[in-house]
């Protein structure tokens, strides 16, 4: 089927989101080619079948194609699009996305907490349990919530309740950032400040973020270390013995012993923050080219009133 020869109907362009069916017409098309290897049909052909601007195709075979590194050498490949991993990848990145706050959905739930703590002067936490031992949640328009669910939608207003009306919330609350503003003396010269422009723009391979995990198992020592590349977002995790300076030391030495000559190559800067565990910083970039930077907050000590906070 040529292009100047096909059967494609054009669908009125409108925003939307693709589907599956959508990803997998797609790679079809997108591997119509012919016999000197080039495409028979472009973004615009395809973007117009679709019922889609041309931008969406451009982004979608920009943005969902998958790369595949190969750890020893540090390079990455491109592989061709697949309308399978497209679609899990969607998926996935939909699954994070914030959904609706939950008493804009429930408006009948809204204006039942509403009137109990206006009219009956009852605090959030009496209300959930209320509704609760009422079995309300089972009710038409009605869902599981909690306590600091309610709080918040006083906060943010989203529903019609002020602070007077409420017994406990008679402050103005204030988001209230703690912690120290400046590194220490001997981490000033690897301040993230200095890091060059082609790192925070993500342009080349080999500039990863370092950071610890701790697990939720009490009496448990272990944790887990991640690198996360910042350019490709390929990770990788690492399980530490304890959380502890020695233990990350030890970790990047047999690093180091694994990869030989190709570790300059994939580790060219590493980011982290101001943790204990990274205070031997000087020992992890021993013998190496890597250059090392450490994360400050830049507005600490500052108060944001609430209400200037969108949700």
């Amino acid at each position: 089927m040529s292009k100047a020869n096909n059967t494609l109907k054009k669908k009125e362009n409108q925003y939307r989101h693709l589907k599956k069916d959508d990803r997998i017409v797609i790679e079809s098309l997108i591997n119509q080619k012919d016999v000197n290897g080039k495409r028979l049909f472009n973004n615009t052909d395809i973007a117009n079948y679709l019922g889609v601007h041309k931008s969406t195709i451009s982004r979608e075979l920009k943005q969902r194609r998958k790369e595949k590194m190969y750890i020893r050498t540090g390079k990455t490949k491109t592989m061709p699009y697949s309308a399978e991993y497209a679609q899990n990848d969607a998926n996935f990145k939909r699954g994070l996305s914030k959904g609706e706050y939950k008493l804009r959905k429930y408006k009948k739930m809204a204006k039942f907490i509403e009137d109990k703590i206006k009219i009956d002067q009852c605090s959030p936490d009496v209300i959930v349990g209320y509704m609760k031992v009422h079995h309300m949640f089972s009710y038409y328009e009605f869902a599981p919530i909690t306590t600091p669910t309610i709080y918040n939608a006083i906060r943010y207003h989203i529903i019609d309740v002020k602070l007077e009306d409420t017994k406990r919330m008679k402050y103005k609350p204030e988001y209230e950032y703690k912690g120290k503003s400046d590194l220490p003396a001997s981490k000033v010269e690897y301040s993230i400040n200095n890091r060059p422009d082609e790192i925070n723009k993500r342009l080349y391979f080999g500039h990863f973020e370092l950071d610890t995990v701790i697990g939720t198992k009490k009496g448990k020592h272990e944790c887990l270390m991640t690198l996360t590349e910042r350019k490709t977002r390929f990770e990788i995790i690492f399980k530490l013995k304890c959380q502890t300076a020695e233990e990350v030391v030890y970790k990047f030495n047999q690093i180091k012993e694994f990869l030989k000559t190709n570790y300059n190559k994939i580790f060219k800067s590493i980011t982290t923050d101001n943790g204990t565990e990274f205070s031997d910083f000087l020992s992890i970039i021993k013998d190496t080219k890597t250059k090392i930077y450490f994360a400050i907050l830049t507005a600490l000590a500052k108060k944001v009133p609430m209400k200037n906070i969108t949700v």
